[in-house]
């Protein structure tokens, strides 16, 4: 009972502290300012009245939402250019019953649209747009939590909490804050590593069903986000399986409750890719005779197509942490100065001290997360141009870092005392709060008075402002993230070398693969 009651707790401060922060973006963020969001939220809209995927024509397919979620299409005044301000966007105009418009995501999966369109059919106008992206936000939310409950049952637990902040980029708190099926893809992955991770490497009889219908979960949820989700699903699962003996994977699948998280887990996987397939979303770009792609790059070598992406890598490394808006608002060089010291920090030191097995699964994991864009590019680039964004990667990068942590986690335990490790934990989670502050800061101040940042006026007179105000925003983003740290230092430090952890057994400790 009292494990239960833990478990419980840790969940639910993790679900309330992420929320909040992707809820604060949720509200900062102006309506329609995010990759592509007019379409979700069409898309949303219509997949929550029945309609999943619309009449096809000229400009997407034509569907039947609300008139304040049709009318998103008209603000988006200030898209790629970052010096224009959100006040150019029209007012949502009263009244809010149906019309017909189009979505460019009319053949996208259904099923993240019917998590998140529902709020369409209880409010009106804005507040309808604002339900949506809050369902999405405590949707990723509740994905990530998953990930900080399952290591907080880890013996060596502070270097994975560090590895698992890196993953949670500003990124990944902001895209959680919109309606887009990429915040639960992110968060999906990530939980569904961190689950195997925890069956393979801190095997506990206790807790084996617990992590199997987290598993079953996180992956039915992000396979079916987007078309390329099952590949990343996939690498998740087999990355940490690759560190796992053989009499410990007998021994899981003998139990009635990991065969059943399996099946379900790989019927969901089949469902992603028989929609994917019928409804060919991966390839309507580049192969329905109604619509003529718009994307540079139409006619270009798939080898040219590689090696663009592939020489272009760091330039689509800021879209995997800290890219904003349209993909026009990039967070301030401090904030990528500090993201990289987290991520490449975590990367670099667990390739230094891991050895054998360990080693080569953390190098093919970053083998992965360079080569796989390009390759993927490389496939699409002559019929469909180039497609690649950054943020496409970011289940990938979370993969890499959740693995290169955990393993480093347990090399480092056996080597360092507790306080080292903690007060590395501590100087982690106030670069991580620091990186998350500034984003949100210059991106609303973007958004406030456009580029470059006014700080008297953003503060004074803002041109466009956001529910609540400027300045409370940001305070409440300053208080949220203090919880966070709180959260964070609580279940994440190492229990010291004279005391002991009585939420952990001796049971838990990890079947280490060298």
């Amino acid at each position: 009972m009292r494990r239960r009651s833990a478990t419980t707790r840790t969940f639910f401060t993790a679900w309330l502290c992420l929320s909040l922060l992707a809820g604060l973006w949720a509200i900062a963020t102006p309506l329609a300012a995010a990759p592509d969001e007019p379409a979700h939220l069409i898309k949303a809209a219509s997949v929550a009245r029945g309609q999943f995927v619309g009449v096809a024509g000229e400009n997407g397919h034509a569907v039947t939402v609300p008139a304040g979620v049709a009318f998103t299409h008209a603000q988006t005044c200030f898209a790629f250019n970052p010096e224009q301000s959100a006040g150019c966007a029209p007012s949502t105009p009263p009244g809010d019953g149906l019309v017909e418009t189009t979505t460019t995501a009319g053949l996208y999966n259904p099923l993240y649209y019917a998590l998140v369109g529902w709020p369409s059919l209880v409010f009106d106008g804005e507040v309808a747009v604002y339900g949506m992206r809050i369902a999405s936000a405590l949707l990723t939310s509740a994905l990530l939590a998953l990930s900080f409950l399952l290591v907080a049952s880890w013996r060596h637990r502070a270097i994975p909490t560090i590895g698992l902040l890196a993953a949670v980029t500003p990124l990944t708190v902001f895209i959680a804050g919109v309606v887009n099926p990429s915040g639960p893809e992110i968060a999906g992955v990530l939980t569904v590593t961190v689950a195997v991770l925890s069956l393979v490497r801190h095997p506990d009889d206790a807790r084996t069903t617990q992590r199997v219908v987290v598993l079953a979960i996180a992956g039915s949820v992000a396979m079916n986000m987007r078309g390329i989700s099952p590949l990343w699903v996939a690498i998740a699962v087999l990355l940490p399986v690759a560190l796992a003996r053989g009499d410990l994977l007998r021994t899981l699948f003998q139990r009635h409750a990991v065969r059943l998280a399996a099946t379900i887990t790989a019927a969901a996987g089949g469902f992603a890719l028989l929609w994917t397939t019928l409804s060919n979303s991966l390839g309507s770009a580049i192969a329905d005779g109604e619509v003529e792609t718009d994307y540079p790059g139409v006619g270009t070598h798939p080898v040219v197509g590689f090696l663009t992406v592939l020489t272009r890598s760091f330039q689509y490394a800021s879209g995997m942490v800290a890219e904003f808006g349209w993909a026009d608002t990039i967070a301030p060089p401090a904030t990528i100065f500090v993201l990289s010291l987290l991520i490449g920090g975590t990367i670099l030191f667990a390739i230094s001290v891991l050895r054998g097995r360990e080693r080569v699964v953390v190098l093919a994991a970053l083998t992965a997360l360079v080569m796989l864009p390009a390759l993927i590019q490389a496939s699409y680039v002559t019929q469909g141009g180039y497609i690649w964004q950054g943020r496409y990667a970011a289940p990938m990068l979370g993969i890499l870092l959740v693995v290169a942590a955990a393993l480093l986690g347990d090399a480092v335990a056996e080597r360092a005392p507790s306080r080292v490790i903690n007060t590395l934990l501590g100087y982690c989670i106030a670069l991580w709060c620091f990186a998350q502050l500034e984003s949100f800061v210059t991106t609303l101040g973007r958004y406030a008075v456009g580029t470059p940042i006014a700080w008297g006026e953003f503060l004074r007179a803002p041109e466009w402002s956001p529910p609540g105000g400027v300045a409370i925003l940001c305070c409440a983003f300053v208080l949220t993230l203090v919880a966070c740290a709180r959260a964070g230092w609580f279940y994440g430090r190492a229990p010291s070398e004279s005391g002991t952890d009585s939420a952990l057994t001796e049971r838990e400790r990890p079947a280490v693969t060298r």
